[in-house]
């Protein structure tokens, strides 16, 4: 294991004042992204991935819900 891992706010003594503030912003970020695009599959077939890591790239469409 690595003694280099990535810790983008700190831990402990050191941990960043901002972090909350950035959990807030990627919500409201995510909500809008969200809640405003519709995602669909280019190719419809069923992708199995057995580890998190993906082997294959998977197109996708956006697009933006028209209000």
């Amino acid at each position: 294991m690595s003694t280099c891992n990535f810790t983008p706010f700190g831990g402990g003594q050191r941990l960043c004042p901002g972090l909350d503030l950035d959990r807030l912003e990627a919500s409201i970020f995510l909500h809008h992204f969200v809640s405003q695009f519709r995602w669909q599959a280019k190719e419809d077939t069923i992708v199995n991935f057995p580890t998190i890591i993906m082997k294959k790239r998977m197109s996708v469409m956006v697009r933006r819900v028209e209000s």
